[in-house]
């Protein structure tokens, strides 16, 4: 028996019976988190605070709303809407709101110093003056669900909800 075991026995002693020990040993040994299970039994586990939503800063998931928590994988469960997007240049003056397929710089190149060439201006000067931007083509109706891990969630996140 591990020491994690032995402290864990103890713990769960206050509250069950020597003969039920083994048992309740047993469930929570299978639990997939033996840590969280414990303090649960022991009505110690306390929920983090998740927020509701959650933003995607690549610009693949976008409405990302929590549909729910499973402490003991610690992963968050959502939904979004699927989103078809892409990177371009475009002039560092123009404004964010107008970066869009409408207005991204032609140009069939992939590296800078192809397409400086291209505009028959050095490297310097391109990246002087354009950025490389992603934007949104179109977003999908349907909703999809996906999960993803706790701290992952939270890293992104706002609009706090208590979890049961």
């Amino acid at each position: 028996m591990t020491t994690t075991d032995k402290v864990i026995r103890i713990a769960l002693s206050t509250i069950f019976q020597e003969e039920q020990l083994d048992s309740v040993l047993e469930i929570v040994n299978s639990s997939r988190n033996a840590e969280i299970a414990t303090l649960t039994l022991l009505g110690k586990y306390e929920a983090p605070i998740v927020m509701n939503h959650c933003e995607d800063n690549k610009f693949r998931e976008i409405n990302r709303e929590l549909i729910s928590y499973d402490k003991y994988a610690e992963e968050v469960t959502y939904s979004y809407n699927r989103v078809n997007s892409s990177e371009a240049w475009f002039p560092k003056l123009l404004p964010i709101e107008n970066r869009c397929k409408e207005n991204k710089l032609e140009t069939k190149k992939y590296y800078t110093s192809e397409i400086a060439e291209e505009l028959n201006i050095t490297e310097e000067e391109f990246k002087d003056k354009y950025i490389k931007t992603s934007f949104i083509i179109d977003v999908r109706e349907e909703k999809s669900n996906n999960t993803m891990s706790l701290s992952d969630w939270q890293e992104k996140q706002f609009e706090p909800v208590e979890l049961q």
